[in-house]
């Protein structure tokens, strides 16, 4: 899954707790039972997940998804992470060893 820097937007936790319905306390347990993503830190003391995962998480409820096929999906958003990471850098390096090419 490959997102768009434009289209990134991070969810503060009321914010996604409200669009997932659930408490505070429900958090814990989900991401416990590995049913959501852990957050992403943005600073010393705050997180949030991208939006584009929650959207997911909530498609993937509706369609009656299992707990088990849940901590697939989870699992799956969790390690796109880190392909859509590198995917930039590297983007970003081509751009800077080769400004003319990423222009065109």
């Amino acid at each position: 899954m490959m997102v768009s820097v434009k289209t990134v937007r991070i969810m503060r936790p009321p914010e996604y707790r409200r669009q997932l319905g659930i408490t505070k306390s429900g958090e814990y347990r989900a991401r416990h039972e590995r049913l959501l993503p852990p957050p992403i830190q943005l600073g010393p003391r705050s997180i949030g997940l991208p939006a584009h995962e929650v959207d997911i998480i909530i498609a993937a409820r509706i369609a009656g998804t299992t707990d088990d096929g849940m901590r697939e999906i989870v699992s799956r958003l969790v390690a796109a992470r880190g392909i859509d990471v590198i995917k930039m850098l590297e983007m970003v390096e081509k751009r800077h060893c080769n400004p003319e090419k990423a222009e065109g």
